[in-house]
């Protein structure tokens, strides 16, 4: 974080995102007035596409099955607790899962460098990604991170020949890795006001959704526009499964294995602090456990180094309330600024199982079987 990046101003980037996220909702005039530039962005996009599918664009298919867990929706969908659970119930299913990433906020996508590298969890988050960091101290299976996705898995496969399926956290839109199985994760704002960007959310048109495998509605508490879901491709044959996460019991930075119930919060002087894509999500969550007090909404991938750090530091709280995003940022400062990280307790999002979340976990292990024979 530079000279200027204090969290004033970390915030006041946080706010125009937001706005920019709150602009989409809506086909009002600022949206309409760009709109001529999305027109044009969605016929690249199509275009791009059909390059793809119609093989005039190479793509390469690895030795093992791929499943992308992607999106079409700007701004913070929550892919990386489906990722993290899906790999889990792999695993019980008695699969060998790798997840590839491009490692966005870390060094590997800053610099465009194309190696790929495995993310250990003595890894910098400034060097190989937030998200990969987290999925690698959470999810007990090989992580790599590399702009090229398909370099990723090539490396991969020869890193790791007892894997047997490759998790693609994101990459929805990367077609040069060839894959088996699309997921689109979405969330309580649908597809916003059906645009793609700049005048709204998407990154590709709706209809993108009638080619996917499975669509997972991510609910996180927060009431759903119904307005977004309008726009939704008529009729739309895709599979949905609706899925729901909660907050876990908060754990101390220090110490995993010190947990404490988010209710032992409660009534303490908090201050909830966020670096994602929406962290007014998080913040609405936590008061929905009755956790309230003030608020520090950073922008996604915010880098939580040792400026920040002092300015945290200087603050009046007793507590200190993170998303594991966030609190994997601040491992390489806990001894220079102890006093700071032992206020601090980490709040992990979980997916919590229900008839359909098993239902497509199951159709996804049986796909893939059919996939291996």
């Amino acid at each position: 974080m530079s000279a200027h990046d204090s969290p004033q101003s970390l915030t006041q980037k946080a706010h125009r995102h937001a706005k920019w996220l709150a602009v989409w909702q809506s086909r009002g005039a600022l949206a309409r007035t760009l709109y001529p530039l999305s027109w044009l962005f969605e016929k690249i996009v199509r275009v791009r596409r059909a390059a793809f599918l119609r093989h005039w664009c190479a793509q390469y298919r690895m030795p093992i099955p791929v499943v992308v867990v992607g999106g079409i929706m700007v701004g913070g969908v929550g892919k990386t607790p489906i990722v993290a659970r899906l790999v889990q119930d792999l695993r019980e299913a008695g699969f060998h899962p790798v997840i590839v990433s491009r490692g966005y906020g870390g060094a590997n996508a800053a610099n465009h460098r194309m190696e790929a590298t495995r993310v250990i969890e003595n890894s910098l988050a400034s060097e190989v990604g937030d998200e990969p960091l987290q999925l690698a101290m959470n999810t007990g299976v090989p992580v790599w991170v590399g702009q090229d996705r398909v370099a990723v898995a090539r490396a991969v496969c020869v890193a790791h020949p007892e894997c047997d399926v490759i998790v693609s956290d994101d990459g929805l839109q990367h077609y040069h890795l060839y894959r088996d199985i699309e997921l689109v994760v979405m969330d309580e704002r649908g597809v916003g006001n059906g645009w793609c960007l700049p005048a709204g959310p998407l990154r590709e048109p709706p209809a993108r959704l009638n080619s996917v495998f499975a669509i997972v509605q991510h609910s996180r508490g927060i009431a759903q526009n119904a307005r977004a879901f309008a726009w939704m491709p008529e009729p739309l044959n895709t599979p949905q499964f609706a899925v729901n996460s909660t907050l876990g019991d908060a754990y101390a930075l220090l110490d995993r294995h010190q947990r404490q119930p988010l209710h032992a919060f409660v009534g303490q002087k908090v201050l909830r602090c966020a670096g994602i894509a929406r962290p007014q999500v998080f913040f609405e969550m936590l008061a929905g456990e009755g956790i309230a007090g003030e608020t520090l909404a950073l922008p996604d991938h915010a880098p939580f180094d040792e400026s920040l750090a002092q300015s945290l530091s200087a603050m009046d709280f007793d507590v200190l309330l993170l998303t594991e995003k966030d609190a994997v940022k601040c491992l390489p400062w806990v001894n220079s600024h102890s006093e700071l990280a032992r206020r601090i307790w980490v709040v992990p999002l979980v997916v919590a199982p229900n008839v359909d979340w098993t239902d497509l976990s199951q159709q996804i292990v049986a796909r893939l079987r059919t996939i291996g024979d």
